[in-house]
């Protein structure tokens, strides 16, 4: 069959390489661009702009900074290997027109069934034993993000807060789940074959890139959750608007804090028992079945066949 999806003929692991330099090239660019932006919005040098991040004052260039690292390290890098690599990158990014408001509503339950889940999931990660070196060394990176957070979290009124949520929760959603979702495991499934192992190795990435250690199984589950979404409805868009929500709650219930003049803090403690995390990871996993049933019944097949179709032998180059 013609097929406009047909990848150049670069091979899995040539793909691989383009997509891993061109995130190279990014993340370089990104950094300069990230220091001309934050001197240029504050008038600092950059031998304090850690520590000047975590001031309230700089807010704006903070969000800014972080916007435009995931702009040139994540979103362009994946953009440019996709068009590099396929005949039609964004339909190999996995933007469709399949929609369904079925689809999306499942989507959005599954991640609301979740919560307990994620809660239980911080609690079993924060008791995993490692040495007391590792446990400082953690908690130092902790206690600056949590720094990092209160300063940007500082949203006074409804105008910052629609700034905040796009962005910090629109753009960082878009940008993530296009390299993540959309390049990656997309790259991974094709070559693997093996879909569930491409998800969990892209939401393990996925979470180790955020630097986290006690979030790290919470975001891997999200990921692996955000992950499935997007292999059963065939469309990024699900998984992106998904995503969205999930950073819009975090960013209102700050405004919320801040509005209550109360401390804005990221707490590690679960506060629910256990076994509400075992109730929901068995919602989860029923509704994991529910969209994929549902997918079945409402997207198109050859949708997903067209995105994981391999160049023909002759035409494959390294």
């Amino acid at each position: 069959m013609n097929n406009p999806l047909l990848n150049k003929g670069y091979s899995h692991l040539g793909q691989l390489g383009i997509l891993l330099g061109l995130i190279g090239i990014g993340l370089v660019a990104g950094s300069f661009v990230s220091m001309g932006v934050w001197t240029g919005m504050t008038g600092q040098g950059m031998a304090t702009m850690l520590t000047d991040m975590q001031q309230p004052r700089f807010a704006n260039a903070a969000k800014v900074v972080q916007l435009m690292g995931t702009l040139f390290g994540f979103f362009l890098p994946a953009v440019a290997y996709a068009f590099v690599c396929f005949r039609n990158g964004w339909q190999a990014l996995g933007f469709a027109n399949n929609w369904s408001w079925k689809l999306m509503g499942l989507s959005l339950l599954l991640i609301l069934c979740s919560g307990p889940l994620i809660d239980a999931l911080t609690t079993i990660n924060k008791a995993i034993p490692i040495s007391k070196g590792m446990r400082s060394y953690f908690d130092t990176m902790e206690q600056n993000y949590e720094k990092q957070v209160k300063a940007i979290a500082d949203i006074r009124n409804g105008g910052q807060l629609l700034m905040s949520l796009l962005m910090l929760a629109l753009l960082p959603a878009v940008f993530e789940e296009v390299l993540f979702r959309g390049g990656l495991q997309n790259l991974l499934l094709r070559w693997w074959k093996q879909p569930w192992v491409a998800i969990v190795a892209t939401s393990v990435l996925f979470s180790a890139i955020h630097g986290s250690w006690y979030g790290f199984l919470p975001r891997m589950v999200l990921g692996m959750l955000l992950g499935g979404i997007f292999y059963y409805t065939r469309n990024i868009w699900y998984a992106i608007l998904v995503h969205f929500a999930n950073n819009a709650m975090v960013t209102i219930y700050m405004y919320y804090l801040h509005a209550q003049q109360k401390p804005v803090t990221l707490a590690n403690e679960s506060s629910l028992p256990l076994w509400a995390g075992a109730v929901s990871l068995v919602l989860v996993l029923l509704i994991v079945q529910l969209l994929r049933k549902t997918s079945q019944q409402l997207v198109p097949a050859d949708m997903y066949y067209q995105r994981i179709n391999f160049a023909k032998e002759s035409d494959t180059v390294a």
